[in-house]
């Protein structure tokens, strides 16, 4: 089984199965949960879902949006929003199209981090967490970075 056609185009049909599989590892694995919480940050799936869907919707976004671009029901994404708005990682803004709705938005990185948060980082560490995942010198949950393959 190949994952392209005779025309070189990629095989959705083959490549589906292989995507299940690796999905099933990460779920299996708790991968995500894990570098979360070696991070300090401790989110679940669905909760960084939603960080990703604003970080890569290019502005604030809806809550249907959201629920939208992560295949779910918006209830489900407004709890999580709730708990995000509740650590300080994003924030409620009005809708500048329509004032009865709110948006959803990133908070700037500075304020948000707080010893609730994030646990400091106090030097680079050479050595990978468990999770594949090392500390480099700056104080913020983004001081986490993937370690090189060895």
């Amino acid at each position: 089984m190949t994952d392209t056609s005779n025309d070189g185009e990629l095989d959705l049909l083959a490549v589906l199965p292989r995507l299940s599989q690796l999905g099933t590892v990460l779920n299996r694995s708790r991968l995500i949960e894990r570098a979360t919480e070696s991070a300090g940050l401790g989110l679940d799936r669905p909760g960084l879902g939603v960080l990703v869907s604003l970080q890569t919707g290019g502005g604030p976004l809806r809550v249907g949006e959201i629920a939208k671009r992560m295949q779910v029901v918006g209830p489900h994404v407004t709890r999580h929003v709730n708990e995000l708005e509740r650590r300080g990682l994003v924030q409620r803004v009005p809708d500048p199209d329509d004032r009865r709705a709110r948006l959803v938005e990133l908070t700037p990185p500075a304020p948000r981090r707080s010893a609730a948060t994030c646990r400091p980082c106090s030097a680079p560490s050479a050595k990978p967490s468990p999770t594949g995942l090392r500390r480099t010198a700056a104080p913020s949950a983004a001081c986490w970075t993937a370690s090189p393959p060895t």
